[in-house]
């Protein structure tokens, strides 16, 4: 399983980066789940349901999505940067995480919707494992130290495919920049980093659980350098869902050609960046099996 970790601070953008994840979302027709709030002590925060993009920009910027009061004490928006304003609101925090391709190929375009079944599943108690780490900052009467919270809002928007339009099943899990201090019983902004710290240790373990049941669905697994795939799936059927991979691939073969230097790990990525496709809100189709479940099967509060 593969995750990774952004910031998203722009208050301009921030929001409407999410809208087209969301759009997407809603309008898929495979065996994910639409949009799911995940909240421990989910009383603390009573969230609308089934969520929308207006509720998730409601705490963005702070705002109670029930009754559209302030959650934190105050919203600090702006910061000085050589005497102009900028934005300086940490937004959310998130996490992507994704499955390996042959994972996705059976999953999306032979139709075995038990394995997203069980993604779904291990995604969900990872979030449990990262509330433990949830924390907030402590800085009243010259404090300064952080206090763990066990409290964190989430939303998850389950994708089945890349912008390429790959068969590729991925989830984005952004955190509103929020959290429930027991000891002062107020909102607070959300301190991620031991989230942050233990992100490699908690996709392992996520990871390896999805390996053991794939396993109990009767696959064989493949152990590569530094991940694991179905055994017997062929090389020309993973390249036949990996256009964006084999367009990255073609401009470093061009690149290295022309220059005839190796292209370091930093060009690699700058190409790949280069050539990374914009978001659309449309959905796009990829031939799957039938949808195994509607989403109230699946619940994403504790």
């Amino acid at each position: 399983m593969n995750l990774t970790f952004n910031i998203r601070e722009s208050l301009d953008k921030g929001g409407t980066y999410y809208q087209t994840d969301f759009e997407r979302g809603i309008a898929q027709e495979a065996g994910l789940p639409m949009p799911t709030w995940f909240q421990a002590k989910h009383e603390l925060l009573p969230l609308p349901k089934p969520p929308s993009f207006e509720l998730f920009e409601n705490l963005l910027f702070n705002v109670s999505p029930a009754t559209g009061a302030r959650l934190t004490l105050r919203t600090k928006t702006t910061r000085l940067e050589c005497d102009c304003a900028k934005a300086n609101r940490r937004l959310c925090y998130e996490l992507c995480a994704g499955l390996p391709k042959t994972l996705s190929v059976m999953a999306l375009v032979v139709g075995d919707i038990r394995i997203l079944i069980a993604f779904s599943l291990r995604i969900l108690e990872m979030l449990q494992m990262a509330v433990d780490l949830a924390a907030t900052r402590v800085r009243k009467n010259g404090k300064d130290h952080n206090r763990l919270t066990q409290h964190l809002i989430a939303l998850l928007l389950a994708h089945i495919t890349s912008r390429a339009g790959d068969p590729q099943a991925h989830y984005h899990i952004p955190f509103p920049n929020l959290t429930w201090d027991p000891v002062e019983q107020c909102f607070k902004a959300l301190e991620f980093s031991y989230i942050l710290e233990k992100k490699e240790l908690l996709a392992r373990w996520a990871s390896a659980q999805l390996m053991h049941d794939l396993i109990g669905l009767g696959y064989d697994i493949e152990l590569t350098d530094n991940r694991y795939e179905i055994a017997g799936v062929s090389r020309e059927l993973i390249e036949r869902f990996s256009k964006q991979l084999s367009n990255i691939q073609k401009a470093v073969t061009a690149k290295e050609a022309a220059t005839k230097v190796p292209l370091s790990a930093a060009g690699r990525k700058f190409a790949s960046l280069s050539l990374r496709i914009p978001k659309v809100s449309q959905t796009r189709h990829v031939s799957c099996g039938p949808r195994a479940w509607e989403t109230n099967h699946l619940c994403a509060e504790p």
